[in-house]
């Protein structure tokens, strides 16, 4: 009994927390428009022997919405997916019974993963793929072009397999200046940077970001350069 409720305790905080995470898959016509699909219906699957098999979250067009989790029959999560309208999105989780991350797979907002992990049963990385922050970032307000003297954000995503690993802007530098007006939004794995140009031409931004887990001495960094150009 204590292990049953052990259980439901983690599903109730996995629960809550994908549902803080589903903004990060808004387009933004979704969001000016506040089109939104909240989940309406939970699904429980059991084991023949009552424990938790599977729990997965339907919005009212019935498509899987939010994260939906996989249990062993020992109550150790096996897979944990995000969906958005029936489509993946954001981080895909999978373990061995053993609790171990098994494989983690980061997905841009046209579901397509830009950085993966394969982990063995102990807890070593055996191959990796892809970089660690995806090079398509979302604009705000839009527009063909960056106007001078207009205020601008910019959300960059990036991977975030946690389970012991940790992300880090180590710096972000505009035209060899660097700068210090970014945020980071650890739940929804995003990297939010406001700029405002004063000159109009071409301007250079490079994030330079590291992935670190200390337990197993893994580190890889990344460097994204972007180009921005400036009308009046």
């Amino acid at each position: 009994m204590k292990k049953k409720h052990q259980v439901i305790s983690r599903l109730f905080f996995h629960i809550i927390s994908c549902i803080v995470f589903l903004s990060s898959c808004l387009s933004k016509n979704e969001k000016e428009n506040n089109i939104t699909k909240p989940v309406v219906r939970i699904d429980t699957i059991y084991y023949d022997d009552g424990s938790i098999k599977a729990i997965e979250q339907y919005n009212d067009s019935n498509k899987l919405h939010g994260y939906s989790y996989e249990y062993y029959p020992n109550g150790v999560l096996k897979h944990k997916v995000n969906f958005w309208y029936g489509n993946e999105c954001g981080d895909m989780y999978s373990f061995y019974e053993n609790g171990n991350l098994s494989k983690y797979f980061a997905l841009n907002l046209r579901n397509e993963p830009f950085f993966g992990l394969y982990m063995d049963s102990l807890g070593n990385i055996t191959d990796e793929v892809g970089h660690i922050m995806y090079s398509g970032y979302i604009a705000y307000p839009q527009h063909e072009d960056y106007k001078l003297d207009t205020n601008y954000t910019l959300i960059f995503i990036h991977a975030n397999p946690k389970n012991g690993f940790t992300f880090f802007i180590d710096s972000i530098i505009i035209d060899n200046e660097k700068i210090k007006n970014y945020e980071m939004d650890t739940i929804k794995s995003e990297v939010i940077v406001d700029v405002h140009f004063k000159q109009i031409g071409k301007h250079k931004m490079v994030l330079y970001s590291s992935l670190l887990n200390e337990d197993i001495n893994y580190f890889k960094n990344n460097v994204l350069d972007i180009h921005l150009d400036v009308v009046r």
